[in-house]
């Protein structure tokens, strides 16, 4: 069989290598190999041992059309590497708008998401926010206290930030009297735009024990 494609080094979608098929290039000629991961301009097959890189436009059209669905899929269910930093901003103060010793919170959430990589892109993500409160009356009884829907964009090797409304609650969680809710965690969810679960957190590390559980009542 004669070797009849050119390297080429881009950057691409990197997944899992897939079974082997057989490859025709635009004069008739074929080849046999594994698709190791689809880019822009080329494809990675593993034969023989080995990867090589094959420019699209030298592919069938039906192979560049069987690309192209596998390259969709691929990035369906693909977990990207991220860096995501949450913070709450959360306050708790006494409050001395009268002579009570009722108390007074905030908290504004910042979410910050790195993409780390390359030649892969987040399109049309979304990520929600549920952040909870404490009932003050009554231990791990909750209540949600703020909820966000995220759009998220992020080309790779790029920054995506998102800073949420301010929220400001009163409670009194020292006897006689026991009232309100204060501020007790969050939970974070993204998922693609295919509906898969990309990343998660939750806080405190109870929540993170049943995400999907707390995501569904809140």
């Amino acid at each position: 069989m004669r070797r009849l494609f050119l390297l080429l080094s881009i950057a691409s979608l990197t997944i899992a290598v897939a079974e082997e098929r057989e490859f025709t290039d635009v004069e008739g000629r074929t080849i046999t190999a594994a698709v190791v991961k689809v880019g822009d301009q080329s494809v990675t097959v593993k034969m023989g041992g080995r990867n090589f890189d094959i420019p699209l436009a030298k592919l069938s059209q039906d192979d560049q059309t069987y690309l192209e669905k596998w390259k969709k899929e691929a990035a369906a269910n693909m977990i990207p590497r991220l860096d995501v930093t949450i913070s709450s901003g959360k306050s708790n103060r006494s409050d001395k708008r009268d002579n009570y010793d009722d108390r007074s919170g905030s908290f504004q959430f910042t979410v910050v998401i790195e993409n780390e990589e390359i030649g892969f892109s987040l399109e049309g993500d979304k990520a929600s926010l549920s952040v909870f409160g404490e009932s003050a009356s009554s231990r791990d009884q909750y209540a949600v206290m703020q909820k966000s829907s995220i759009k998220v964009d992020i080309p790779d090797r790029e920054e995506f930030r998102w800073e949420g409304e301010k929220k400001s609650y009163r409670f009194d969680n020292r006897l006689p009297t026991l009232w309100g809710y204060l501020y007790s965690g969050y939970v974070f969810q993204l998922k693609n735009a295919s509906g898969k679960v990309i990343y998660s957190k939750a806080m405190p590390s109870k929540f993170e024990e049943d995400i999907e559980k707390i995501l569904k009542l809140s």
